[in-house]
């Protein structure tokens, strides 16, 4: 299952603000798009500026304050709530109809329902299950 395209259109919107912000704090890459388009954006860079973001909270916290981007209350709280991230080395178990569950490997183990983006997380990997993989799950 993956989320709605609205909410996948709303998802890159706050997204790509909160990326730009990161990205004009810290100067991580030269160029980075104000929304998605037609050009992909590689990997690699989408890795760094991700993670600087997780590095310092002080600047979502920042982002938050100072609204930059202009979002609305309801998107500036999404923001806020990934604070509650989970960050973590996880084995994929299972792909359900509407959801694919994620076994943390951080004791005490929890059990998360994930939902792609764009594609299922089954088309993103489609390797046999169990699939280990390292990820930053957000509240959505």
């Amino acid at each position: 299952m993956r989320l709605s395209p609205r909410d996948t259109q709303r998802f890159y919107h706050i997204w790509f603000a909160l990326l730009n912000y990161i990205n004009a704090q810290l100067y991580i890459v030269p160029d980075f798009p104000d929304a998605p388009g037609n050009e992909p954006i590689s990997t690699e860079v989408t890795v760094q500026l991700r993670d600087a973001l997780w590095d310092h909270d002080d600047l979502r916290e920042r982002f938050i304050a100072d609204n930059p981007a202009q979002l609305s209350a309801a998107d500036l709280a999404i923001v806020e709530s990934w604070q509650y991230r989970v960050a973590d080395s996880f084995s994929i178990v299972r792909s359900l109809q509407k959801y694919t569950i994620f076994l943390s490997h951080t004791a005490p183990a929890h059990a998360y329902g994930v939902l792609g983006l764009v594609s299922t997380i089954e088309e993103t990997l489609p390797l046999p299950l169990p699939v280990y993989a390292k990820a930053v799950l957000l509240p959505f």
